[in-house]
C-alpha cells in the first residue's frame, strides 16, 4: 500500500539489471575469475530471490484483481501453471546453448542484462494495463442486483413472512421478490392486500395485481375505485390496473 504496484513490479528487474550490468563491466575489466565478479553474480541472485518474494509476487497477484472475475482465474492459472515452468525451461535451454557454443559466463551475464531490460519493459506495460483495467473494473456493474430464486420451502417461508408483515416496507420487498421470481405466487396475497386497513398495503396490493396480471382481482380493484374514502391516487392506480386488464369500471 505504501509504495504501490509500479515499484513492486519494477524493483526486481531494476535490481537485476543494475547488478548484472556491474558484473559485466567487472568481468570485462578484471576478468570472470575474480572475487569481485563472483560476489556481484551472487548478489544478483540474492537480489532476485529476495525481491521475487518481497515485491514481484505480491504485486503480480495484485494485478490479477483488475481483471474481470471470469478472466482472473484463467490468467493466473496460465501464468503460474504454464508461464513460469516454460520460463524456467527456456532459461535452462539458453544455458545449454551457450555451453554448446563455448560462450563463457560473461555472455550469460550479458544475456541476463538483456532479459532484465525486457522484463522491465514488460513490467511497465503490465502496470499501465493494470491501471486501465482497474478503471474498467470499477466502471463495470459487476454487482447489479439479480432476481432471487424462490424455489424451496425455506425461501417461500421467508417471502411469506415478508408479505404478512405489518410493515409496508417488508411487504413491498416480498412483492418485489415474487414479481421478479414468479408473479403467479402473488395471487393468494393480492386480495388480502387490496382489502387491508392500511392504505399503503392497498397501494402495494394494486401493484401486485398488475404484476400478477390476475383478472380475478378486478372486483376488489373496482371496489377501491368506487370508495370515495380511499386516497385519490390509490383510486387512480386501481382504475389504471383495471384498464390494463381490459375491464370496464
Amino acid at each position: 500500500r505504501r509504495f504501490g504496484v509500479r515499484l513492486g513490479l519494477a524493483a526486481n528487474p531494476v535490481a537485476v539489471v543494475v547488478v548484472a550490468t556491474a558484473s559485466v563491466v567487472t568481468g570485462a575489466v578484471a576478468g570472470s575469475a575474480t572475487t569481485a565478479f563472483f560476489v556481484l553474480v551472487c548478489s544478483a541472485q540474492v537480489s532476485d530471490i529476495a525481491l521475487t518474494d518481497g515485491t514481484s509476487r505480491t504485486s503480480i497477484n495484485a494485478t490479477y484483481q483488475a481483471l474481470a472475475p471470469a478472466e482472473r482465474l484463467a490468467a493466473q492459472t496460465s501464468v503460474e501453471a504454464a508461464g513460469e515452468p516454460a520460463a524456467i525451461a527456456a532459461v535452462g535451454g539458453l544455458v545449454l546453448i551457450f555451453g554448446a557454443l563455448g560462450l563463457g559466463i560473461i555472455w550469460l551475464t550479458v544475456a541476463t542484462v538483456v532479459l532484465g531490460g525486457l522484463w522491465l519493459a514488460v513490467a511497465a506495460l503490465c502496470y499501465r494495463e493494470y491501471g486501465r483495467r482497474l478503471r474498467d473494473s470499477l466502471a463495470r456493474r459487476d454487482w447489479d442486483p439479480t432476481a432471487l430464486l424462490v424455489t424451496d420451502a425455506a425461501s417461500r417461508a421467508a417471502v411469506e413472512k415478508l408479505l404478512s408483515s405489518g410493515d409496508p416496507r417488508d411487504v413491498q420487498l416480498g412483492v418485489d421478490v415474487l414479481t421478479a421470481a414468479d408473479p403467479a405466487l402473488l395471487g393468494r396475497h393480492i386480495g388480502r392486500l387490496l382489502t387491508h386497513p392500511d392504505a399503503e398495503h392497498r397501494r402495494i396490493g394494486v401493484q401486485a395485481a398488475v404484476a400478477a396480471a390476475d383478472p380475478a382481482t378486478v372486483p376488489e380493484l373496482v371496489q377501491i375505485t368506487r370508495d370515495e374514502t380511499q386516497p385519490a391516487d390509490l383510486r387512480v392506480s386501481a382504475a389504471h390496473a383495471i384498464a390494463a386488464f381490459g375491464s370496464d369500471l
